[in-house]
């Protein structure tokens, strides 16, 4: 979808035919819900293109973190003061998510379902200590089929990741609810 707003013109008209007297009630009401679904389709595709993008930039921005406190680190400094002192445009909890982002690779093919949800999974998925893909393994376990070189749904497969999330809290506090339930519940 194009990255500029909605055809406003469209919106206008179809707002000026709204407030004619004269305009076909039914006709004006079908024309809005065109408009509507339309405009939405595009803001869900642009709202998914940036949660991709957000993620891809937070991975990259976090490598430069992990490098800098490195170097800071190798100077003698320390890094939280050093980074609160030099970085004061990038906030201290968005820092640690960009680097936390940055060390997981087996969250970085995952970058579709945006920072939040990466975030949360790498809090979730402890990494694995023999270079597997934790995540993957994660999202198998819960049924869970990712291929990013297939067509998919991507709101089903967020709403997946969250239902597995949503189980694994559940289970860690002795709660074990099948997969469908945790899911009407949460949906």
């Amino acid at each position: 979808p194009p990255a500029s707003m909605p055809n406003k013109l469209n919106i206008l008209r179809w707002l000026n035919v709204c407030n004619s007297p004269s305009s076909n009630l039914k006709e004006v009401i079908e024309e809005g819900i065109e408009l509507l679904k339309s405009d939405s389709a595009d803001f869900n595709s642009l709202h998914h293109v940036f949660g991709y993008q957000g993620a891809e930039w937070s991975i990259h921005l976090g490598k430069i973190l992990i490098k800098l406190k490195d170097l800071v680190r190798k100077s003698g400094q320390i890094w939280g003061l050093w980074a609160a002192k030099n970085l004061p445009f990038i906030g201290e909890r968005t820092r640690e998510r960009m680097m936390r982002l940055a060390k997981r690779q087996d969250c970085w093919k995952y970058s579709i379902l945006g920072t939040e949800r990466c975030d949360v999974l790498c809090a979730a998925v402890p990494p694995s200590t023999d270079g597997t893909d934790a995540i993957g393994v994660f999202l198998e376990k819960h049924g869970i089929r990712f291929n990013p070189a297939e067509e998919f749904n991507l709101e089903t497969f967020k709403r997946q990741v969250d239902h597995a999330l949503n189980s694994e809290k559940l289970l860690k506090h002795g709660f074990t609810i099948p997969a469908e339930k945790v899911a009407a519940m949460v949906d």
